[in-house]
């Protein structure tokens, strides 16, 4: 009989474990398919006629004529020496692009990165940096202007295609990107 109850015992707790394994993996799953990265093609109508750069395929594919779909694999490519990222380093000193947004990383000041590999080089980080101003900000995203012109979009528009409000508490402010030390 002490047997089987330690064998019930044993096997209660292998239920309760995998329960709980499969709530956390259920967490995950909720946050990937949330609201804030399903949302209706309505909210990103306001970046239509905008030329953007965004380290988000969604932003930069919902703007005008869009480059640099995808900065991971770009950069990527750039560091084997199979593109070269000067040109769009170039739009951004010239402040060709009306918004760059970074979205969907805390602390939004931190490029993302993958595997080691930044997703912006850090030219085209440098150039944002000198070149572009705080339009608004959350927590995990950042509205990027260009710093010798206005850009007409209001910071509660974006907070459409964001997900959530954009706050103005660092408007004007540089971003001082920086990138990780661990990545390339």
């Amino acid at each position: 009989i002490l047997r089987v109850l330690r064998w019930k015992v044993a096997f209660a707790i292998i239920i309760v474990w995998l329960l709980w394994t499969m709530s956390k993996e259920e967490d995950r799953a909720r946050w990937v398919f949330s609201a804030h990265l399903q949302q209706p093609e309505i909210s990103y109508v306001v970046l239509g006629p905008l030329k953007i750069l965004s380290d988000r395929p969604v932003f930069t594919a919902h703007g005008r004529d869009p480059d640099l779909l995808d900065p991971f694999t770009s950069h990527e490519f750039e560091l084997a020496r199979n593109w070269d990222s000067s040109p769009i380093v170039e739009n951004v000193r010239r402040g060709d692009y009306d918004l760059v947004i970074l979205g969907g990383r805390w602390p939004w000041h931190v490029v993302s990165y993958f595997r080691g590999i930044a997703y912006f080089s850090p030219a085209l980080v440098k150039a944002i940096n000198e070149n572009y101003r705080v339009l608004c900000s959350t927590m995990s995203s950042a509205v990027l202007k260009p710093r010798v012109r206005e850009v007409e979009v209001a910071p509660a528009m974006l907070g459409l295609a964001l997900g959530q409000p954009c706050g103005v508490g660092l408007h004007g402010h540089p971003p001082d990107l920086t990138v990780p030390p661990d990545a390339r």
